[in-house]
């Protein structure tokens, strides 16, 4: 992890984020885990966190993220998974009416 350095601060924090999708179902797998992958390192290099690791299981996602010491860890979960929810659902619209019936990709 390395150390990072504002005007007033030195820090080094590192999230380490997991979530499932609702219903905790294994839609997660193939071309839609590549996409969820592309997805979350662009929305990370967008909002200059630093991707430490990404693991995209069937059922859960665990993702390792540096951030500087203004941004909640709540902020970086809501984030990934709202811009991360809204890109799977329009790539994969057959995905929503199949196992969601229409909600979410999160709960």
């Amino acid at each position: 992890m390395q150390t990072t350095s504002s005007s007033h601060a030195v820090h080094s924090l590192g999230y380490h984020i997991i979530w499932c999708p609702k219903y905790r179902h294994t839609v997660l797998d193939g071309a839609v885990a590549d996409e969820l992958k592309k997805i979350l390192t662009e929305t990370c290099t967008t909002y200059k966190w630093l991707l430490q690791e990404i693991e995209v299981m069937p059922d859960h996602v665990h993702i390792f993220v540096q951030a500087d010491h203004l941004t909640a860890p709540a902020e970086i979960a809501k984030t990934l998974k709202s811009i991360s929810t809204v890109y799977i659902f329009s790539k994969f619209p057959v995905l929503k009416k199949q196992k969601f019936w229409g909600s979410g990709l999160v709960a």
